[in-house]
């Protein structure tokens, strides 16, 4: 059936009705086949998802155009589709879990989602309808499908990783992760990735670590500009890897937990001989092999860095051998001499 919410308070509160603005009757509160509209009639305020682990049907807050406020304070498994109206504004940091083993659609409505996002979906898919923003929170695939249709997604972490059977579909959408563990799939088995053509971006200025769980992705980039260690876990298939020199004098050093292959280019400059990025095995003496098909490595150092494939051979400009590399055609060695009174090296 489909329920009309009437009054402000909580989800459990006796206000719902079986008609727009009707009156409340504890008949038509939302079991998890129904729908729960919130629509011009009901009323201005807050309304709280307050009982935890309580579930309900699609959501559908599309025709709601005035302000109104929706309190996602206790943990909610929705059972249908999901649709803001231009008018809501979401509240609360609790997680919603969509778990209903059939098709459901998230419609954003250019609205932002307080809390996490959970895909518990036994044999189901969940679908984006249009861009998806849960802010700083984690996007965790747990079961079933999580297709974007190509349609961006900004969060603050991407996690799989579990042994269910689960898919994730990138398409063409670009994927802005913003945490410190922008992407998790530690342990992937029975986890289909299907990257499209996506660009993950991760932009966290801090330390940083992607556990890629072997997984073939397409672009990834690390945007973040601090002087700081980024660390690459498990070995990775990309189409490009990009790792952006730190905004001041300094290293932005990159941690390699296992062999990648890069089949575009992998981008790892400096920008300029003060401003630099370093390549390094996680373990001293451990070789960890880059096969790259274009090497963009100026103003870069290496350590324990094997570069193979097309890129093999290379002559970066101001390229530092910090020892046990090859692959690498490194400037020869110099000596130099500090001919200033004072300042920094």
């Amino acid at each position: 059936k489909t329920v009309y919410r009437i009054g402000t308070g909580n989800w459990s509160d006796d206000q719902w009705s079986d008609t727009s603005g009707g009156s409340p009757n504890t008949d038509f509160f939302p079991l998890a086949q129904d729908t729960a509209v919130f629509d011009e009639s009901t009323s201005a305020g807050t309304h709280n998802m307050n009982n935890a682990l309580s579930y309900t049907g699609a959501v559908d807050m599309s025709a709601r155009t005035s302000a109104l406020t929706f309190g996602l304070i206790a943990i909610q498994t929705i059972y249908g589709n999901w649709t803001f109206g231009s008018g809501i504004t979401m509240s609360g940091t609790q997680t919603l879990i969509f778990s209903g083993r059939n098709a459901q659609v998230i419609t954003s409505a250019g609205k932002t989602f307080s809390g996490a996002i959970n895909i518990d979906s036994y044999g189901g898919t969940v679908e984006l309808a249009d861009a998806l923003n849960i802010g700083t929170q984690t996007l965790t695939v747990i079961n079933g499908t999580f297709d974007t249709k190509g349609y961006n997604v900004t969060a603050g972490s991407l996690s799989s990783s579990s042994s269910d059977v689960r898919e994730i579909k990138l398409g063409a959408s670009t994927v802005t992760l913003s945490g410190i563990s922008p992407i998790t799939f530690t342990t992937s088995t029975n986890l289909t990735f299907n990257a499209g053509t996506s660009s993950v971006v991760c932009t966290t200025a801090s330390v940083s670590e992607l556990n890629g769980g072997g997984q073939t992705f397409y672009d990834v980039s690390f945007t973040g500009t601090g002087s700081v260690v980024t660390t690459i876990n498990q070995s990775n298939t990309f189409n490009s890897l990009s790792i952006t020199a730190p905004a001041s004098a300094g290293l932005r050093q990159v941690s390699l937990g296992g062999n990648q292959t890069i089949t575009g280019t992998l981008t790892a400059a400096g920008a300029t001989a003060i401003r630099r990025v370093m390549l390094r095995s996680n373990t001293v003496g451990t070789t960890r092999t880059l096969t790259a098909g274009t090497l963009s490595a100026d103003d870069c150092d290496f350590r324990d860095i094997t570069i193979a494939g097309t890129a093999a051979g290379g002559s970066p400009t101001r390229a530092g051998d910090c020892g046990g590399n090859s692959g690498v055609t490194f400037p020869a060695p110099k000596t130099v001499y500090w001919n200033l009174a004072g300042g920094n090296n």
